[in-house]
């Protein structure tokens, strides 16, 4: 019997060292957990219009209810959830401002722990309405009398904006409520060889308020000159007696003309006579005082200073004669209209 009870003793000691003990495990309950949400922590340069998401997940796959709010009022949140991204679509938000969304994931079906936090994210900030290359180009030259200046306005994020165009001649055009494309101002009227200023405004009432405003100018094509002046009058006389000449010249844009006269003979070139219309006649008395062969030259120019080519004539004026020998001479010709052409001609008759 003794040896009995020995050897179930032995046995169950046997059994106890065999069987390795059985470790105490800690069955605690965890909250749900965050990833990273998207946008990012602190990140910027953000849209007016996004969806902000962020994984929410529960180590023991426990069902639970989550809320996501933003500082701008949207919020969303949902119940018996289970792991995955949840998101709050986020929309009409401002221009560089620094939004906080806050986080809560609740684990009712465990431990009824949660787990909250916070995040902040920034917008990107608005910028002006930008130009492009003004048709005509700035600083460009020979422009015509009449066009179309146009200049590209547009705005990066595609808000409405106010515009206007202003030329010094106090030509404008302006618009509101407009959006990206080419805008013009049409022209006419302008005068020749004169610099114009364009000043152009562009105004985003709809985003921040910014503005962009530059100037830019174009000089006009030069006045064509008047054509060279027609003189039209006697080639030949004598020196003392006083001569009516012609002179005419038109313009090639009908602008109105100046002449001056260089009659050739020592005396002064003329101060400038007029204006005139284009094309109209204009008679100027002269006496040459000495005798010989002379050009008679005219310049005319327009109302804008382009000067034309000199025109010509050429007059002889023979030598003088007194009056005794003129009045016998001239008795002598009209009795004999036939006689003496060589003389004739050289004393004018």
């Amino acid at each position: 019997m003794k040896q009995k009870i020995i050897g179930l003793f032995i046995c169950i000691l046997f059994l106890a060292t065999a069987v390795p003990a059985v470790e105490s495990k800690d069955f605690t309950n965890q909250p749900p957990v965050f990833g990273t949400p998207n946008p990012s922590n602190n990140s910027t340069n953000n849209t007016l219009k996004l969806s902000w998401s962020i994984p929410i997940n529960d180590p023991e796959g426990d069902a639970f209810s989550w809320t996501i709010q933003c500082s701008n009022r949207q919020t969303i949140s949902g119940t018996g959830a289970l792991n995955g991204t949840k998101s709050l679509a986020l929309s009409g938000l401002a221009y560089l401002v620094t939004y906080t969304v806050w986080v809560n994931a609740t684990d009712p079906t465990g431990s009824d722990l949660y787990t909250r936090k916070w995040y902040t994210f920034t917008t990107k900030a608005n910028l002006p309405p930008v130009f492009g290359t003004p048709s005509t180009a700035n600083c460009s030259t020979n422009t015509p009398m009449s066009f179309h200046w146009s200049i590209p306005i547009n705005d990066s994020e595609g808000d409405a904006f106010s515009w206007a165009i202003q030329c010094s001649n106090r030509q404008t055009i302006s618009g509101s409520g407009a959006f990206n494309g080419t805008k013009s101002l049409e022209l006419s009227g302008l005068t020749n060889s004169t610099t114009y200023k364009v000043w152009v405004n562009a105004t985003d009432p709809t985003g921040s308020g910014f503005y962009t405003r530059k100037w830019y100018t174009f000089t006009t094509e030069a006045s064509p000159p008047p054509y060279k002046p027609i003189i039209d009058g006697p080639a030949s006389g004598k020196t003392g007696v006083s001569y009516n000449y012609n002179f005419v010249t038109s313009d090639p844009q009908g602008d109105d003309v100046y002449y001056r006269i260089e009659w050739g003979d020592g005396s002064p070139v003329t101060e400038w006579y007029g204006p005139y219309h284009s094309g109209q006649l204009i008679i100027v008395t002269h006496t040459f005082l000495k005798t010989g062969t002379f050009i008679i030259q005219c310049q005319a120019k327009d109302i804008y200073g382009a000067l034309s080519d000199w025109g010509t004539l050429e007059v002889t004026m023979p030598v003088s004669i007194n009056q005794p020998f003129h009045q016998f001479m001239e008795r002598l010709f009209q009795r004999f209209p036939h006689a003496f052409p060589i003389l004739r001609q050289l004393l004018g008759y």
